[in-house]
Parts: C-alpha cells; sequence; structure tokens
C-alpha cells in the first residue's frame, strides 16, 4: 500500500526531495517480500525515491534512526511495534495507519499523523505530512520522545511497582498455621 501510495504522489513526493529508506526486508522469510516490493518499484519507476535497505541492529540502528526525518509503519496490524517505539525515543515524527495499536496515542499527543489501511488515503495524509514537515517536524519530535518516556522501562518499573503495591495493601494477609 505505502508504495502504491507513493507512486501515486510521486511528483510531489519527489520534489519535497523525499526518499524512502525500507529496512529490514532483504533477508530470510522477508526475501520473498523483497522480491515483490523489488518489482513494484521497477513497475512505477520507484527506484530514485525508495531503496530496500538491510536489516539493522545496535549502533547502525542508532545511526539510521538519527539519520531520519521521520518513521513510517503502514501495518495492517501491529501489536506494540518496538521499532515505533524506538522511533518515538529518537524523536521521530511518525507516520502510521490505523492497523498500529499506538495510532491513537501518537495522534492524541501529535507526535504524527495517522492513515487509513488505504493506499488513496495513505497517500493523502503523506502528502499532508510531507507539505508541512518543516512546519511541524520539531515539535511533532518532541512530541514524539515525550509520548516514548510513557514506554521507559522506569516508567515500566514504576507502574508495575505501583500495581502490585495497591494488590498487596487491598488484600487481606492470611496467615496459616497447624
Amino acid at each position: 500500500l505505502l508504495i502504491k501510495a507513493c507512486a501515486e504522489i510521486k511528483s510531489e513526493l519527489l520534489a519535497k526531495n523525499f526518499r524512502l529508506n525500507l529496512h529490514g526486508v532483504t533477508t530470510g522469510a522477508a526475501a520473498k517480500d523483497a522480491q515483490e516490493i523489488n518489482s513494484m518499484l521497477d513497475a512505477y519507476q520507484l527506484r530514485d525515491m525508495i531503496k530496500i535497505c538491510p536489516p539493522v541492529f545496535a549502533e547502525e540502528k542508532a545511526r539510521v534512526l538519527k539519520n531520519a526525518d521521520m518513521f513510517i509503519m503502514t501495518s495492517r496490524f501491529e501489536g506494540m511495534p518496538m521499532s515505533l517505539l524506538e522511533a518515538l525515543s529518537y524523536s521521530l515524527p511518525c507516520f502510521v495507519t490505523t492497523g498500529t495499536n499506538m495510532a491513537e496515542e501518537i495522534q492524541s499527543v501529535d507526535a504524527g499523523i495517522i492513515a487509513q489501511i488505504d493506499e488513496k488515503n495513505i497517500a493523502e495524509k503523506l502528502l499532508v505530512m510531507v507539505e508541512n514537515f518543516s512546519a511541524t517536524y520539531e515539535q511533532m519530535g518532541e512530541n514524539a520522545n515525550i509520548l516514548s518516556q510513557k514506554y521507559s522501562w522506569d516508567a515500566i518499573a514504576k507502574q508495575s511497582h505501583n500495581i502490585y503495591e495497591d494488590v498487596t495493601k487491598s488484600r487481606p494477609a492470611r496467615i496459616s498455621g497447624n
């Protein structure tokens, strides 16, 4: 859907110097997907805009995220996407579809733009994000980072501790003996 959406608004995206790197679709079971994506890039003549890249890990992933301007996740279904949480922690405005469980949170704190799982809506919303990017980038990035802190290990540990504390305080002690 994302590739078809980019094809639909190709000239507008190229005018804004938009480039998309798709990471992680080159190896293992995803190699078949990479072949299909390559065929689509050729069919839609998008090789000047979209590049298929290998998966990245550790320092390389950090470098990729630091050098990105935004993060795009057009999932049909995504539970708790670690890659999205990582992107938010790097203050990246996020473009996601409603299939991503965090879509409503991203929208509610203005950390990015949400699209329906539909190529026309993806194209329309992506164009809005790209066209308004320079005016909204900094604030969306700050909001993204603030949202990511909700999911930090420290925040999760404190939340878990509070829950356990509440449970133990509300339950009467049971003493058994012989």
